[in-house]
């Protein structure tokens, strides 16, 4: 990715058609190694997920490493709209 950044990401859930649904997004991804940027991307996830402020990260593990995508093209599906 570092070399050519051009990305594909499909996320699908369903196990039959009329359950189906989906997004693919194409983009351009940057590999986030920076220590700074990595502790507020992680302490952002952990937010989301819904982890008390008393209780976020206050630092990155070793090797570790986000892959930020920036979308150019987006497309969804959902078949559960269907008929």
């Amino acid at each position: 990715m570092e070399r050519d950044g051009r990305v594909s990401l499909m996320l699908e859930s369903g196990s039959v058609m009329a359950e189906l649904r989906g997004v693919v997004i194409q983009g351009d991804a940057e590999v986030v190694t920076d220590g700074d940027e990595l502790l507020e991307l992680s302490r952002e996830g952990a937010r989301q997920r819904g982890t008390p402020d008393d209780e976020l990260p206050t630092e990155v593990g070793q090797g570790r490493a986000y892959i930020r995508v920036r979308p150019r093209h987006t497309s969804s599906w959902d078949y559960s709209k269907e008929g």
